[in-house]
Parts: structure tokens; C-alpha cells; sequence
């Protein structure tokens, strides 16, 4: 059972982008070791350490004891990775399976509700339907102080939103990269490239384009760490709109190096579709 709970506690700790070192500050304690005991099973359990460590990243005993999966867990899971998949006609279907009722009997299914109906809502270009949802959203997490590792993804989805309406998201994206900056890991590295990604297009929007290279390249970075291809093809178009954009004598060789990725991965994109895109005759 110590070992299902320090899978857990480690599982919780990177989700939120915590060292160890700041979980134990966070306890009011400098020892990292005393962390690190209880996520490895080493040696014996001081309960009252325990229960401030499940305090600081939002778990119950309940939490991190059962094994068994929820119909709750089972349900948010898949409309995450629905979410994950831009799939989000599938995402509302599944949501409508329950009840608002039944959202509203619990604080994280409640957030979970508004904020996955905005994203359905924004996704249809309804903007303003999707911003009084998210917001109802953040209002549930500041008023009870719960989940508040859900608020960086809610501020991504804010800042999305903005853009969608023709203002300036980028003060929810540095917001949210304020509260969520975790340590590489293969547990986190897909975060910090989709974080990244936002940021390009955000400086590509306010033809900031300087530093939209700067997150591709920090995006880019992560994946060749962990040999991977996530958001690779949308990473290194980005950059080809970024050195049209600029008239960057770069253009030519970066769509050239596209079209050779882009092939090598199997995506359907080639020069007719560069073409269209950019308007080339």
C-alpha cells in the first residue's frame, strides 16, 4: 500500500509541475529527502508528514489508496484525451451522458463541465458563450481553493479564447506559464511543448516573431530530448509562416526541410497544399 501511495504522491507532484524540494517548502520543511522517502517506499512511514504532503498537492487518503478505477476518473479520462484529440464533438456527446446534476454534486466535476463545454463552444467560434463558461470555471477554483492544478490548462483555454475574439491573449498564457513551470520529465515534456507552441502563436499574432522563434526552438528542444514527434509538424510550420512573414532568406530552405519532414512522418501535406496556404501562383 506505501508504494501505491508514493506512485501517487510522485504522479500528483509532476502533474503539477512541483520539484521536490518545493513540496517539502511547501510542508515548511527543507528536507527534499523526506519527499523523496515517501514516493520510494524507504523506510517508515511518518504519518504526520504524510498527510501535509497529501494537503499541498490536493489528495485525500482516499486518493492515493484506491486501486480501483472510478466511474468518475474513467469518465474524465476520456474526455481529456478527447480534448487532447481535438475531438471535440465526441467530448460534448460523452459529456452530455450525465447530468448537470450529477456535475454539480462535485467540485471537480463542476470545473471539469464548464471548462470542456467552453472548449466544445469555442471550437464552434462561440467566443463569448465559451469565456462566461470558463470563467464560471475559475471562479469554482478561487472560491474553493481546489484543483488549482487545473487553472494553467483553464488560462490556455482563456487565452485562446482572446485571440478568437480579437483581443490579446497572451497575459492568460504568461499567467498560466507562471503558475505551471514544471521540470522536464517524460511525465511533462508534452506539456511544455504545447506551452511553448501557444506562445509561438501568440508572438506570431502580435508579429512579436523574435521571440515566437525563441518558444519554437524551446519547444523543439524538449522533443529531440525525449525523441519525439509531438506537435512537430505544427512546430516546424509555424517556422516557415514565421520566415515568410519576416521575408527571411531562411523561407526556402525551411520549406523545403518541411516538405521532407512532412513526408517522412506520412502527413498528407505537400506543395500544392504550401501553395494554398500561401497564396502562391
Amino acid at each position: 500500500m506505501v508504494r501505491l501511495i508514493g506512485d501517487k504522491i510522485r504522479e500528483k507532484r509532476i502533474s503539477f509541475g512541483y520539484s521536490q524540494m518545493t513540496v517539502a517548502k511547501m510542508c515548511n520543511s527543507d528536507s527534499q529527502a523526506m519527499i523523496s522517502r515517501l514516493e520510494n517506499d524507504q523506510g517508515a512511514v511518518n504519518y504526520q508528514h504524510l498527510f501535509k504532503v497529501l494537503n499541498v498537492l490536493e489528495l485525500s487518503v482516499t486518493d492515493v489508496i484506491e486501486e480501483e478505477v472510478t466511474e468518475e476518473s474513467q469518465l474524465l479520462n476520456e474526455l481529456r484525451d478527447l480534448r487532447l484529440r481535438s475531438e471535440f464533438n465526441k467530448m460534448m456527446r460523452l459529456l452530455k451522458t450525465k447530468s448537470l446534476a450529477y456535475y454539480e454534486k462535485d467540485i471537480k466535476r463542476t470545473i471539469y463541465y464548464y471548462w470542456y463545454s467552453s472548449i466544445y463552444h469555442a471550437a464552434r467560434k462561440e467566443y463569448y458563450k465559451a469565456d462566461r463558461l470558463l470563467d464560471v470555471a475559475i471562479a469554482e477554483i478561487e472560491e474553493t481553493k481546489q484543483y488549482k492544478h487545473l487553472l494553467p490548462e483553464i488560462l490556455i483555454a482563456k487565452g485562446n479564447i482572446a485571440f478568437g475574439k480579437d483581443k490579446n491573449g497572451l497575459v492568460y498564457y504568461k499567467r498560466a506559464n507562471e503558475l505551471y513551470n514544471p521540470v522536464s520529465s517524460p511525465e511533462t515534456f508534452k506539456d511544455i511543448v504545447r506551452i511553448n507552441y501557444l506562445f509561438a502563436a501568440a508572438h506570431c499574432r502580435t508579429e512579436k516573431y523574435n521571440l515566437a522563434h525563441i518558444h519554437i526552438n524551446k519547444a523543439i528542444k524538449e522533443l529531440n530530448k525525449y525523441e519525439s514527434n509531438f506537435l512537430r509538424i505544427k512546430l516546424e510550420l509555424s517556422r516557415l509562416i514565421l520566415f515568410y512573414r519576416q521575408k527571411s532568406p531562411n523561407f526556402e530552405s525551411q520549406k523545403l526541410f518541411f516538405l521532407e519532414f512532412a513526408k517522412a512522418l506520412g502527413s498528407p501535406t505537400n506543395m500544392d497544399s504550401l501553395n494554398k496556404l500561401f497564396k502562391f501562383e
